[in-house]
């Protein structure tokens, strides 16, 4: 009612300057009244011709309205259903947590200890394989160093006894070796 108020209010404000003679000239109704008549008659035919189409336009608007509402209504009671949903089970976690950090340090130790004793276990293996290699290693140094030992007594013991032995003591010593080789070899079976 307040906003027709002002329409006709506004309508009517150039009217009551003229009445008043603000240009000088005085309010005549043949003239001004024929203006005012006028504009009340184009309204009133403005209203009565798009009345129907007006007020179905706004009913189709207040329509559209309703339903934006509706629709924003049905969304927001979605959203409002999904964010209990979520806010429940927030707190249903958070009643979990101690109990799920408990797993999980458990989970973490156990864990630990796993890699811990295959760490163990693999030293294990890499230290009694060293050890095996080492005593390999010994056992073959050891022969290499017993043949290099008894070859270089025999060459020092060649040399000596070269030394020391006269021809003619070679001479007894290989015919004595020949004749005991001679009784070995005779007394084998032969084949």
């Amino acid at each position: 009612m307040s906003n027709r108020l002002v329409v006709v209010a506004g309508a009517l404000l150039p009217s009551i300057a003229l009445a008043s003679g603000g240009s000088g000239h005085g309010f005549t109704w043949g003239v001004q009244g024929l203006y005012i008549v006028d504009f009340v008659v184009l309204i009133a035919l403005l209203v009565i011709l798009t009345r129907k189409k007006f007020a179905a336009a706004l009913t189709d608007r207040a329509a559209g309205i309703r339903k934006d509402i509706d629709e924003a209504t049905s969304e927001h009671d979605d959203a409002r259903k999904v964010l209990d949903e979520k806010e429940g089970n927030l707190r249903a976690l958070q009643a979990d947590r101690p109990k799920l950090e408990e797993r999980f340090r458990d989970e973490a130790v156990r864990e630990h200890d796993r890699v811990i004793a295959e760490a163990d276990a693999r030293a294990r293996r890499l230290v009694a394989e060293t050890e095996r290699q080492i005593e390999a290693e010994r056992r073959r140094l050891a022969d290499e160093l017993r043949g290099r030992l008894i070859d270089q007594t025999f060459e020092t013991a060649r040399v000596e006894i070269r030394a020391s032995m006269t021809d003619e003591a070679r001479r007894r010593w290989t015919d004595d070796a020949v004749t005991r080789l001679e009784k070995v070899l005779w007394r084998a079976p032969h084949a």
